[in-house]
């Protein structure tokens, strides 16, 4: 798909209505198109992101777990030549981590449920 621009106007009044619902109605039309796809044939189409992350569920746990700025849209898995499923992705806004989010809890319980040997954060800078 087309990438967004780095910086975008600020949307004027009435216009953050019409892009929400631009985007409500491509992910409707996506996920319409998964179920069919899936009712139709009883599986996934060949070779999508799906197939990978349907995947990921056989494999063993994650190698890692990666804590990363949710602004921050490399795939990690290539930025450390993992496969699918290798690494699992914890992103946040806001550049804060504490003992009262949620984000705590996710990290706390993969640690204790999967034992992944690695726990990675990643930091940012000049990320507007």
């Amino acid at each position: 798909g087309e990438r967004a621009p780095a910086f975008e106007a600020p949307l004027q009044e009435g216009e953050h209505a019409k892009k929400s619902s631009e985007v409500l109605l491509q992910l409707a039309k996506g996920n319409n198109a998964f179920c069919e796809q899936l009712r139709k044939t009883g599986t996934y189409k060949a070779g999508t992101q799906v197939d990978k992350l349907a995947e990921s569920f056989m494999k063993p746990p994650p190698k890692a777990i990666v804590l990363s700025c949710s602004k921050f849209d490399a795939p990690l898995d290539a930025l450390f030549g993992a496969q699918t499923g290798e690494l699992c992705s914890v992103r946040v806004l806001g550049n804060t981590c504490g003992r009262a989010d949620s984000i705590v809890g996710s990290i706390e319980y993969e640690l204790s449920s999967d034992q992944p040997p690695v726990l990675l954060v990643l930091g940012n800078s000049m990320n507007e």
